[in-house]
């Protein structure tokens, strides 16, 4: 089962981030707006929203919801640059288009942010860029012919994701809450986020470009995390590990515990501008935003200012 499709926003400078007057292209802006953070609230899909497309997946816009008021702060930025930092800027143009090692390292200093936080409320954890290759690898020896996913030796590799043996600093599955994926949509030269909820049985998706054109190949893509992953998390025993009662459970006792996860598309979300290469860094903030438990906010992104903060951080 598919369903329609929707989206949210956050956003991520500090008080520490450099300022600086902003290229020709942003001349306009007289100011930089500070990221506001908004606890979380529950997301649910409306019923009545909820169109099938496909048996067994959903995917679904999430509601539209008002944009608040949000007083923020204004940035100065009249400061001109000086020649040292004019070559700083100048090194950290190859965090123009992030890649995967930028975005792995961007990815582990989250998990290490968590680990450095014991009494955080809020649990996740992330992979690496090479997950949705195992997933790929596995998708097509399970859609041909194995529909245990032991075909191919790739199945172990995911067990190892799931059990908090496969990168440094991460968390076992079944300690956290949410998991931060990155996924690289080839066909489009794209990033996206996609957060996949065990409480909500939901893989939500954060994209930083909405365009009808792509959305084929990202929900192809996404599609076969939707599929791969349950059947993963019952190989593993993983939700007796979570403490998940698949028969009471309100978002899992009606489905079977190998039915595909839906997908909820996030909108509202701060969005690149259209021929520019800062997917990567969108889906890198967004993930950030995430992180300090907090919805991403409809507030316009400065990807210069969050080039040069990462460059700076890395």
């Amino acid at each position: 089962m598919k369903k329609s499709l929707r989206k949210k926003s956050h956003n991520i400078v500090d008080e520490y981030t450099q300022k600086r007057t902003p290229t020709p292209r942003a001349a306009k802006v007289a100011g930089v707006k500070t990221p506001i953070f908004k606890p979380i609230q529950t997301r649910q899909a409306t019923p009545s929203k909820m169109k099938k497309v496909k048996q067994a997946t959903r995917v679904i816009f999430a509601p539209v919801q008002s944009k608040i008021e949000i007083p923020v702060e204004e940035e100065v930025v009249s400061k001109p640059k000086s020649p040292v930092e004019e070559e700083v800027v100048t090194s950290k143009k190859v965090f123009d288009a992030f890649r995967d090692e930028q975005i792995d390292v961007c990815f582990y200093y989250l998990r290490k942010k968590l680990k450095y936080q014991p009494n955080s409320s809020y649990k996740y954890s992330t992979v690496d860029c090479n997950f949705i290759n195992i997933i790929r690898s596995v998708m097509e020896v399970y859609s041909v012919d194995d529909p245990n996913l032991n075909a191919g030796g790739q199945e172990a590799h995911l067990n190892e994701y799931i059990n908090g043996f496969r990168m440094h600093a991460t968390m076992p599955w079944h300690t956290v809450k949410d998991i931060f994926i990155s996924v690289n949509i080839k066909e489009k030269h794209h990033w996206v986020l996609a957060v996949l909820s065990f409480s909500e049985r939901y893989i939500f998706l954060y994209d930083s470009y909405e365009s009808c054109g792509r959305y084929a190949a990202i929900f192809a893509e996404i599609e076969q995390l939707a599929e791969i992953i349950p059947l993963c998390l019952q190989a593993c025993n993983f939700y007796k590990k979570k403490g998940i009662d698949l028969q009471k459970h309100p978002r899992y006792k009606d489905k079977d515990s190998s039915d595909l996860f839906d997908i909820l598309v996030e909108d509202n979300l701060p969005q690149q501008q259209s021929g520019s290469l800062d997917c990567g860094l969108y889906m890198v903030t967004y993930a950030e935003c995430l992180s300090y438990g907090q919805r991403v906010l409809s507030i316009e992104f400065n990807p210069n200012i969050l080039r040069t903060r990462y460059a700076a951080l890395l």
